[in-house]
């Protein structure tokens, strides 16, 4: 039941940083930002709330009760925001909807740099020339000078 119907977005996102065999060869790995929680002196509310994404501020106050799964009562979990409730796809909506303003972002800055490296380097004949180009052409110009 954990791993087939899991309950807790904390456990979610441990599964979801296991390297995976089919990926290629240095895909970066999902990190969950910060520390594991402190089982000697918890937090206040859930102990996951530093490291949880779908943390609100109630996590941080309160902590969740013991709760058994509907569909396997031997199943428990202790979430404000179980996966796959009304609350947690709200809020994996607005996680995704800002990854989504992020990338948007960092692509018109990539296009505004690509534009000003355009009008920065040197053209010949309508073609752009490299830095590369260049010392690749004074190379030769070096070799053959010294035949």
């Amino acid at each position: 039941a954990l791993f087939a119907d899991m309950k807790m977005p904390y456990t979610e996102a441990l599964l979801q940083s296991i390297p995976k065999i089919e990926d290629r060869s240095h895909t970066r790995l999902n990190a969950i930002p910060g520390r594991p929680p402190d089982l000697v002196n918890p937090p206040k509310g859930c102990p996951f709330s530093p490291r949880c994404p779908n943390v609100r501020e109630t996590c941080h106050h309160e902590a969740p009760p013991l709760i058994p799964a509907a569909d396997d009562p031997t199943h428990f979990y202790a979430c404000w925001y179980p996966v796959g409730s009304p609350a947690y796809l709200e809020r994996k909506a607005e996680r995704l909807q800002a990854r989504v303003e992020k990338l948007t972002r960092q692509l018109a800055e990539t296009e505004q740099l690509l534009e000003l490296e355009k009008r920065r380097r040197p053209r010949t004949g309508g073609v752009l020339v490299r830095m590369s180009d260049v010392a690749g052409l004074l190379e030769g110009l070096e070799k053959q000078r010294q035949t």
